[in-house]
């Protein structure tokens, strides 16, 4: 049964701007159908009926509420043609395909070690008070 929307689960909030969602089918068209939606850790992108089978790739970009990009791509597999491709409609409403990208693709936005912010913080620390010493040992005989 072909999916009338598809949510992506993240394991942090994301902000509500920068996003997109693009769905593409095995005939090349797109299969989104308007803005998607973002409420705290899931996007909700609205879909168009789905057409041939074969496999759809989902690219995406969101936000991360820290401000780090997350951009990446899922496929799913449609087994029989959906209504676009005069497949059979069903009469219930389908239920959302739940898409959870793995652990590994959230890591991978920022490829630094988490210490390297501490570092990163400590050097900027120094050179601050080392230029406050350095300006006020320049400044002495000033006085």
């Amino acid at each position: 049964m072909a999916p009338s929307h598809l949510v992506l689960e993240f394991t942090g909030r994301l902000v509500t701007f920068g996003y997109r969602v693009e769905v593409r089918g095995p005939d090349g068209r797109a299969y989104q159908s308007g803005p998607p939606r973002v409420v705290r850790d899931t996007l909700t992108q609205p879909m168009m009926p789905l057409g041939p089978p074969g496999e759809y790739r989902v690219a995406f970009r969101v936000v991360a509420a820290d401000g780090h990009p997350l951009a990446g791509g899922i496929r799913f597999t449609l087994t029989v043609p959906g209504p676009a491709a005069g497949g059979v409609m069903a009469v219930e409403a389908p239920a959302p395909l739940a898409l959870v990208p793995p652990a590994s693709l959230a890591d991978s936005v920022n490829n630094a070690p988490a210490w390297a912010s501490w570092l990163a913080g400590v050097l900027s620390l120094a050179l601050v008070l080392g230029t406050a010493l350095l300006g006020r040992r320049m400044t002495r005989d000033l006085d």
